[in-house]
């Protein structure tokens, strides 16, 4: 982690918070692409594959027990989601249909 300069150091902190990249950029006031750009980069340079690896990895970097705990608790509702939810496309969520009811009216003979 010490190769990581202090901005993708933040983000790595967001990310095994469990904060996706669109809120990551609401919290640090930068665009999403830039997030996006980000964990590319720290995914690059800690040879992680994915947002799990980067969080296990925050993880074993961690010195204060407390920040432990807590980033355990995230990596393992990650792991949920990814195990058991894969049928689930979270990026692209199906739109919601409503029915709306049709009043017909008889015709008066």
């Amino acid at each position: 982690m010490e190769q990581l300069t202090n901005q993708e150091k933040r983000i790595t902190h967001l990310v095994a918070n469990g904060f996706i990249e669109k809120e990551i950029a609401d919290i640090l006031c930068i665009s999403p692409v830039t997030v996006s750009t980000h964990t590319r980069n720290i995914r690059r340079k800690i040879c992680a594959k994915n947002i799990a690896d980067i969080t296990r990895k925050y993880i074993l970097s961690l010195s204060n027990p407390k920040d432990v705990l807590k980033a355990v608790f995230f990596l393992m509702i990650q792991l949920h989601i990814v195990f058991n939810m894969s049928t689930i496309d979270l990026r692209n969520p199906k739109p919601v249909r409503t029915q709306t009811s049709r009043i017909v009216r008889k015709a008066k003979d």
